[in-house]
């Protein structure tokens, strides 16, 4: 039998941490692979926090990261302006290890750009962890100890060109060479893309160019129009193509990377199948995108081309077909073995798990958790219902197959 356990974590307003553990795929396994199912476990809340001098806990955490060697996660928090370290057992539970907070709430820690703290990326060694600052309009970047997970010498890279007047960092990501970091704006205005070289070695970024609604890249005549509040950017695992969703324009771009220089050639634009798009992920496969759509209350499902990087638009999934519906989702995450898609469902409060099929990317319902408070009582049974989990914002799959963590935004 596989297994899977599940944690459901960090919720804004009472704050915890829960865990979904193992349990028996059962009747809902359609025909092929054995399809793991969630247990939910436990939860860390706010008051475990009450006797860690410095820590405050959770308060509107927005994203969750789980290193590539499953040995530590992370947690941003957009409003207190901070990530928090926990130390991820065998098991999957998780131990606090420390806090690191922006200056205008903590002064001694030396650290800036993270107001508005949100997507946490590592670098391919491991070595090194960034972080996109919404208001501050800055990427900091850390270094990692890759024993500890320990973050230390901060420093800030913000956007300085006059190409765009504001660049509320949204989103970010590093391309699988460790050569260039990829940030995306998500303003009204002036939404783009900047690129950044990295040092391999440091870790350090320089800035090289960006791209503004309506340009393109230095020496490409190909014009990227619809950029305006760009919410996520992805690499594909080879480093070839990069994609990036627009959620004012309801749209996907598809650029072809120069795995050299990093430079990006807009290739296409998909708009069917999207509304408000806001996180978009490949599967371990690279053979198929799958993007959450918020205000379509739906996610959709999009072939890709190995050869061309191009998408085909395949299906959109709401939920179980009934009573179930995914509403204004936004948090997405693929199993390590490609078997499962787990969506976070912020306005039931719901965490849906689908079964995913491995060669045609198909996704069919398996199970929903919501909280049992806040969500809707169709959503609930006495094996699904979770507490202190109003709206689920992010959800991240462990890369051994064990833990699926979520983040609460409203009940920290």
């Amino acid at each position: 039998m596989t297994s899977r356990i599940f944690m459901t974590t960090l919720f804004l307003l009472l704050g915890s941490l829960a865990v979904l553990g193992s349990c028996d795929p059962g009747g809902i396994v359609p025909a092929g692979p054995a399809y793991p199912t969630l247990t939910y476990t436990a939860k860390i809340l706010n008051s475990d926090f009450d006797a860690i001098p410095g820590c405050d806990g959770f308060n509107q955490p927005y994203y969750i990261t789980v290193s590539a060697d499953n040995r530590h996660v992370y947690v941003t928090g957009e409003h207190r302006e901070y990530i928090m370290l926990f130390t991820r057992n065998t098991d999957g539970a998780l131990t606090f290890s420390e806090v690191y907070e922006d200056d205008s709430i903590n002064a001694s820690g030396g650290i800036d750009g993270l107001s508005g703290a949100g997507k946490l990326v590592l670098s391919p060694d491991g070595g090194q962890a960034y972080i996109a600052g919404y208001w501050d309009g800055a990427i900091t970047a850390f270094d990692r100890d890759n024993d500890t997970g320990v973050l230390t010498n901060p420093r800030a890279y913000r956007y300085t060109d006059t190409h765009i007047n504001r660049f509320y960092t949204h989103s970010l990501a590093v391309s699988p060479d460790g050569g260039h970091v990829y940030a995306v704006s998500c303003d009204y205005f002036d939404g783009g893309i900047s690129v950044w070289e990295r040092d391999t070695a440091s870790g350090d970024l320089t800035y090289s160019y960006s791209i503004k609604d309506g340009t393109a890249s230095p020496g490409d005549d190909t014009v990227c129009e619809n950029l305006m509040r760009a919410s996520d950017v992805i690499v594909s695992h080879d480093g070839q193509y990069a994609y990036v969703s627009g959620y004012e324009n309801n749209v996907i771009h598809v650029f072809a990377r120069n795995t050299a220089t990093g430079r990006l050639t807009l290739l296409d634009s998909i708009f069917t199948g999207l509304y408000r798009p806001g996180n978009i992920i490949l599967s371990p496969d690279n053979a198929h995108l799958y993007a959450s759509n918020y205000l379509g209350n739906d996610v959709s499902l999009y072939a890709r081309d190995p050869d061309s990087g191009l998408l085909t638009y395949t299906a959109s999934y709401h939920g179980d077909g009934g009573a179930l519906s995914i509403s204004y989702p936004e948090g997405l995450a693929v199993s390590a073995d490609g078997l499962n898609v787990y969506v976070a469902s912020t306005s039931t409060s719901s965490l849906f798990c689908f079964n995913r099929d491995p060669a045609a990317g198909t996704l069919t319902y398996a199970e929903c958790f919501t909280d049992v408070i806040w969500g809707d009582e169709n959503y609930t049974d006495d094996a699904h219902g979770l507490t202190d989990a109003w709206d689920i914002a992010a959800v991240a799959a462990a890369p051994d197959g064990k833990n699926v963590y979520t983040v609460s935004y409203r009940d920290d």
